[in-house]
């Protein structure tokens, strides 16, 4: 290749460049392929053909260098290298580990410390982080008296910097506009930088700080040096809530310090996920400092392999061959569930995706997104007989504070069928071990499948998911030809988690209020709220997708009708999600009328309970999903319960009933009339009666009727008047004034 001089470079324009091998990341034994020399001119380059080979080693350095030159311009390098030969037992470390480079020279500050620069803007560039994705180094604010370290919120105004804020709606003190740092630490909180260690290794804080007498004083109106004004910075060890302050310094005023002169900012140790927050502190709103920090990181060998690179011999695209948009592609398939129960993914429009109760799952590329309900995996199916290479590496994209496991199992075939799983690998993640590998050599046969589980540890939930990328390569050799086999051992049937439609009996489902012996069908439309549900006729009674809300004196129920012989099993979690009682609710679920899962729920218990049911079924069974409000001293009018779980019937049955059949193996009551038992009631009912007079026992009465034997009288609806007023009311169809 060449290096030559940027672009719109001009005749007078010069820079110094080199390339160097550092051996064994030793800078003592540095040897110079191109010595430093000087590129000048627009049309100036240098031929780097003549350069000629050397020797490199596990751990070996090679650097370009730019250096500083009259008129200086960048340079570009346009180079390629190429190995030669490689030893197959030697490969690169994961992190390329180095020694921090000081930053000294040319720093300044503008008079209203608006933002401090050097000559090449090198620390203004690199202030200019976007807070997106997960990386390393975030603009973060810490609310007064909490342990929680928030992003900053972009707000705006690429030009001249970047500015970053509190979410507060009413004041937006805590920000960082370019390498300006404000803070409001009395009322809102400090505003700072957070790095994250992507591995084992040290951290160096390099860079200055400086505040000048012009800048605003603050909303405290204090000037630089009266009593109690201050400005300072901190640095942190942040595990957790637990904030070990590690050092710190004034915000020298007219002049500048470098942080490495403050002891403690240094080749601080730091674990995989660790993070080092920095902060800014200050003694009013407003009141200004400027922070230009550089974090410098020197990663420590995670591992013996690392990369790309297993054994010397796995390139990225033969790693790709995994990665096929279609299941089968070079034998590779995308599963879901658990290493005992697999299922094949659907391919979406994000990769391949699977779903439970839970979580939505997948496998884009070789982006694994596993849940703790949930693994993820690859299944490698052999076609014919030998021996296979499986090789592959993990890495952890996110910090987290549970661990994953990366697992490799084999299933052998046979008889038309595959055994139990073998586990010949485990490999355990966290944050202090963010990567692993593996490479193992295993005898195989025709229909054998080799499966990659990639599994998170931490607790059920649909929030709780881990993101890994995950490289995986079978090099097959065969020895006897086969046939393929079809499948992959997967299971036949998946859980479904759809136990919601807007048609009674769809797929089995019945809605119903009451209770689990005496119940009545809802109906389907629009009541109490502006969109469509199942709903009863009592108040905030009903049935919608993902809760059940059962009303002040009747349940709420989702039923099942197996429409053949089977095993029905349901797996997932029972959870309050809120009530206004205080008794708390009762959830339960009936087999043909015998519980067979039940737990009490005080009314501040929002604790999920697991659902894992295994019910033997006949045709025409019903299985009730139940919820009731307790009764006691208060009345519950507003409780959302949900039955979060994925159910399947498993039969081989041909004896199958009609779905039109199934509501008649229901034991429904015909009406609301009926459920509360006055339907069909002849009897004739005194009435209620209300009037001036009085009764036989002397009660007030006040002048009209209400029947019985129409409906029981659910409420009583009182006004009282706050002024003097005419109330008029029509009763058996006359107006009255009373």
């Amino acid at each position: 290749g060449s290096v030559r001089l940027q672009d719109g470079a001009e005749a007078e324009d010069t820079c110094r460049v080199g390339i160097a091998l550092v051996k064994n990341d030793d800078v003592s034994q540095t040897t110079w392929l191109l010595p430093m020399q000087t590129l000048t001119g627009a049309d100036s380059a240098i031929d780097l053909s003549g350069i000629e080979s050397a020797d490199v080693a596990v751990n070996d350095v090679l650097l370009y260098v730019a250096g500083k030159g009259d008129n200086t311009k960048g340079v570009v390098f346009d180079a390629e290298i190429e190995y030669k030969s490689v030893t197959a037992s030697q490969v690169p470390s994961k992190h390329m580990t180095a020694n921090p480079v000081a930053v000294e020279g040319n720093l300044s500050y503008d008079a209203a410390g608006n933002a401090m620069t050097d000559a090449h803007n090198v620390f203004k560039t690199a202030m200019a982080t976007n807070n997106a994705g997960n990386e390393s180094l975030l603009y973060v604010y810490q609310a007064t008296g909490t342990y929680d370290l928030r992003r900053m919120d972009f707000a705006g105004w690429a030009e001249p910097g970047f500015w970053y804020t509190m979410p507060n709606a009413f004041n937006s003190v805590g920000a960082v506009w370019q390498n300006k740092f404000y803070s409001n630490p009395p009322a809102f909180g400090y505003s700072g930088f957070l790095f994250t260690a992507p591995a084992a290794g040290t951290l160096s804080i390099g860079g200055a700080y400086a505040r000048s007498s012009t800048a605003e004083a603050g909303d405290d109106g204090a000037s630089i040096g009266q009593a109690g004004e201050y400005a300072r910075w901190n640095l942190y060890r942040v595990s957790g809530t637990t904030f070990t302050e590690l050092c710190g310094d004034a915000v020298p005023v007219n002049s500048m310090k470098g942080f490495a002169e403050v002891s403690g900012t240094q080749n601080i140790d730091v674990a995989a996920g660790e993070r080092i927050f920095l902060r800014y502190d200050c003694s009013a709103a407003w009141k200004v400092a400027c922070l230009t920090p550089s974090f410098q990181f020197v990663a420590t060998p995670v591992d013996e392999f690392g990369g790309w690179e297993v054994s010397g011999d796995i390139t990225e695209a033969e790693y790709a061959l995994a990665c096929s948009p279609t299941q089968g592609v070079h034998h590779w398939y995308n599963a879901y569930g658990s290493i005992n129960e697999y299922y094949l993914m659907e391919h979406g429009d994000n990769g391949y995706v699977g779903s439970d109760a839970f979580s939505t799952v997948g496998i884009d590329g070789n982006v694994f997104t596993a849940s703790a309900s949930s693994a993820v995996m690859k299944a490698y199916k052999t076609v014919g007989s030998g021996t296979a290479v499986f090789t592959g590496n993990a890495t952890v994209n996110q910090f987290l504070d549970d661990g994953t496991e990366l697992a490799i199992y084999k299933r052998a075939y046979a008889d038309g069928g595959w055994g139990e799983p073998e586990l010949l690998v485990e490999e355990s993640m966290s944050n202090a071990k963010m990567y692993a590998e593996f490479q193992e050599n295993v005898e195989v046969h025709n229909g054998d499948v080799l499966i990659a589980v990639i599994r998170y540890l931490g607790e059920q939930g649909d929030s709780f998911m881990t993101s890994v990328t995950c490289n995986l390569h079978v090099a097959l050799t065969v020895e006897q030809e086969g046939t393929e086999v079809d499948g992959i051992g997967e299971s036949v049937q998946t859980l479904s988690s759809d136990v919601y439609f807007t048609e009674q009996g769809k797929n089995g489902w019945f809605y119903a209020y009451g209770t689990p012996d005496n119940y009545v069908l809802m109906e389907y439309g629009f009541g109490i709220v502006n969109y469509a549900r199942w709903s009863g006729p009592e108040w905030n009674n009903a049935v919608e997708s993902g809760k059940q809300l059962p009303s002040a004196y009747s349940g709420a129920l989702c039923i099942y009708v197996a429409d053949r012989a089977g095993t029905f099993v349901a797996k997932g979690a029972a959870t309050l999600l809120k009530t206004d009682g205080e008794e708390g609710v009762t959830a339960a679920v009936y087999h043909n009328g015998e519980s067979v899962w039940t737990h009490d729920y005080a009314a501040d218990e929002t604790d999920a309970q697991m659902l894992d049911l295994s019910l033997d079924v006949q045709k025409g069974d019903v299985i009730q999903f139940y919820v009731i409000n307790k009764t006691g001293l208060t009345v519950a009018y507003a409780t959302e319960f949900s039955f979060n779980f994925a159910y399947a019937l498993r039969s081989t049955s041909e004896d199958v009933a009609a779905p039109e059949t199934l509501a008649s193996y229901l034991s429904a009551k015909g009406s609301y009339a009926e459920y509360i038992g006055i339907a069909g009631n002849t009897e004739k009912q005194d009435p209620v009666t209300i009037g001036t007079g009085s009764d036989d026992s002397g009660n007030k009465k006040c002048g009209s009727e209400l029947s019985t034997d129409i409906l029981p009288i659910a409420a009583v609806l009182l006004l009282v008047a706050g002024a003097t007023a005419v109330i008029r009311v029509r009763v058996n169809g006359r107006k009255k004034d009373e």
